[in-house]
């Protein structure tokens, strides 16, 4: 959640109103994105509901993992401290981040056909009126194109890239076409 308590502490400054950042793990973010849905549509609710990095990572550092796939953000401090060691990004390009950019992607590892990134967005209820819609996406990139932001987005290997609501809305909409497909050439069923 640190992309998101950076992000709340933005919007609180510019909106001049608290923003706080709630964790509701399990279920692989859907616990929280339920909560979210079934929020009243009022646009105070900033909600992050995956808490499960620190989990695999604790595991990783440990040894009880071999090998893990994770995002830069909250686990550079381990790479750095020799706890864990980074092989290669996920990405289809190589990091621009300065702390990555020396390594490899898996396809240049020998992995074909995959690829990876992690991405943060804000969302909110069905039936958010517009005005509140345009407002935090105002606020959002007022906070984004802030240096101190950027400088502590850079030192987690992450990289401001605001856009529309209605980009973001395509990228979800991409990604569930995605990974369905990638589901059904699996044949992986829900449990």
């Amino acid at each position: 959640d640190t992309v998101a308590r950076l992000i709340a502490q933005k919007l609180s400054e510019s909106l001049a109103q608290p923003f706080i950042v709630e964790n509701r793990p399990g279920a692989s973010n859907i616990i929280g994105t339920e909560l979210v849905a079934r929020a009243a549509p009022n646009g105070y609710i900033v909600h992050i509901p995956y808490k499960g990095i620190t989990q695999a990572l604790i595991d990783t550092v440990a040894g009880a993992t071999q090998i893990m796939i994770l995002s830069p953000v909250g686990t550079l401090a381990q790479v750095k401290a020799g706890r864990v060691r980074a092989l290669a990004v996920t990405t289809a390009q190589r990091s621009n981040a300065e702390s990555l950019r020396a390594l490899p992607t898996l396809r240049e590892s020998g992995v074909a056909d995959y690829e990876f990134s992690s991405w943060y967005g804000m969302i909110g209820p069905r039936g958010l009126p517009a005005a509140i819609i345009a407002r935090l996406n105002e606020a959002a990139h007022k906070g984004l194109a802030q240096n101190d932001l950027r400088g502590k987005l850079a030192a987690e290997a992450a990289e401001a890239a605001p856009g529309t609501p209605e980009q973001f809305t395509a990228l979800l909409q991409q990604e569930v076409q995605r990974y369905t497909a990638l589901a059904r050439k699996l044949k992986l069923q829900a449990t």
